[in-house]
Order: C-alpha cells, then sequence, then structure tokens
C-alpha cells in the first residue's frame, strides 16, 4: 500500500486497538468520508489517529522507503592482446571493402574479404590468409564466391549488350578512329580540295551558287564516308 495512505481492515484495526469487532463498526458509521475508501479505514487520518489513542494504541510507523539497487558496474575493459603478426598502429591501413560495389558488399559479409581482384588474392601469404579466414577451406569459399560474382558480372554484361543497353569498347574505339579521320580532313584536304575548285570555277566563269554547290558536296562526300564507316560498326557489334 502507499505509504501516504495506509488502509487496513475493521478486523485489523479492531486488533491493534484492542477492542471488539462492534466497537469499530461504531467507529465507521461515524468516520467521515474522506478516512474510508474500498471499505477500509484510512490508518494514518487523524480521527483514526485519535480513536486509536483513546484506547492507548497508535498507528505503526511508517515503513522505511527500500533503496533502489545499484546498477552493476561495467567490467573494466580487458586490453586487446597484441598480435606480433599484426601491422603496427602507425603503418598505412589496408583499403577496406568498396560497399558501393556489389560483388564486395556481397562477400564482405561473414566472410571477411576486401576486394575482389586478383592482384588482391595473389599478394597473400599463407600466415595473413590464416589470419583473415581462419582456413584454407574458408579461403576456398571465398575464391569460390569471387568466380561466380564475376562470371554473373560477365554473363550480365553480355545481356546489356546484347540488348543494346551497353556497347563494347572496340565499338567505341573504332567510332572515336572515324570521328578523329573526319576532323583531319575537314581541318585539312577538304579546305586545300574546296579552295583549288573555287579558284579553278571562278576562272571558268562560274558563278557563286555554282561553286558553293561543289562545296557543300565535297563536306557531304566526307560527312558521308564517316557515317558509312560508323554504321558498319555498329552492324558487325
Amino acid at each position: 500500500m502507499s505509504p501516504r495512505r495506509r488502509l487496513i481492515t475493521k478486523t485489523e484495526a479492531a486488533r491493534l486497538a484492542g477492542v471488539s469487532p462492534a466497537a469499530v463498526s461504531k467507529l465507521w458509521r461515524r468516520l467521515p468520508a474522506d478516512a474510508k475508501a474500498h471499505g477500509k479505514i484510512w490508518l494514518d487520518h487523524p480521527a483514526v489517529v485519535a480513536w486509536l489513542a483513546s484506547h492507548d494504541a497508535r498507528p505503526p510507523p511508517m515503513p522505511a522507503p527500500t533503496p533502489p539497487k545499484p546498477a552493476p558496474r561495467p567490467a573494466p575493459a580487458q586490453p586487446k592482446p597484441v598480435d606480433p603478426s599484426e601491422p603496427a598502429a602507425d603503418s598505412e591501413p589496408e583499403v577496406g571493402p568498396d560497399l558501393s560495389d556489389p560483388a564486395d558488399a556481397i562477400l564482405s559479409l561473414g566472410l571477411g574479404l576486401t576486394r575482389t581482384d586478383a592482384d588482391y588474392f595473389a599478394g597473400m601469404t599463407l600466415e595473413r590468409i590464416a589470419r583473415e579466414y581462419g582456413s584454407m577451406a574458408v579461403f576456398a569459399d571465398v575464391l569460390k564466391a569471387a568466380s561466380v560474382i564475376a562470371q554473373i558480372r560477365e554473363r550480365d554484361d553480355k545481356h546489356r549488350r546484347e540488348e543494346g543497353e551497353v556497347v563494347t569498347r572496340e565499338l567505341v574505339t573504332h567510332a572515336f578512329g572515324e570521328l578523329e579521320r573526319l576532323s583531319r580532313h575537314l581541318l585539312k584536304p577538304v579546305p586545300d580540295t574546296i579552295v583549288a575548285r573555287t579558284v579553278d570555277m571562278h576562272t571558268g566563269g562560274k558563278n557563286l551558287e555554282e561553286i558553293r554547290k561543289v562545296a557543300r558536296e565535297i563536306v557531304s562526300s566526307e560527312l558521308k564516308a564517316t557515317w558509312s564507316g560508323v554504321s558498319a560498326l555498329l552492324r558487325r557489334a
């Protein structure tokens, strides 16, 4: 019960005052309303205290509050044992997993893999393999997983190429080669040809529109040759 409002039964009140239950019943009828609750008597109400005093009794003292249990103190942190094979703290840290790469993100979960390139695996000593993977069996699983992911990547790349989502490096290289050839021609042979034909036509009495038409034909010929080369590359891709 709350220490501020201790409630007792009529039987407990009779035992505390050393009177009969009938005497407590009489007390009950004349007690004020705030001294009673739920059929019980408020032990520390002034009217009840006075009634007990008239019978040479008094309420028992309030129980001492139970102190809260102290929170358990955390165990002191144990220093991590130094592994002689571990690099010094001031040495350059290894490159961690690139979680933006799905392959690295998948393999780093539970396998301890930090990178998937062949140079990383090839440069590992047996001691380092044992330290990072625990056993050669686990390391073999990592290599197998890396191989599977490489195959998935290759298959996905091939699928995207077949669907036309990506182009090969070879196609891009050849396409830029055609554009480079066009640039060289437009900067040197084409202007020279246009100038020579313009002089000849002007000497021969040709008008400006005829000269302009010939210049367009020369430039158009170069553009058509470039487009033809690029189209052939696309058909072979």
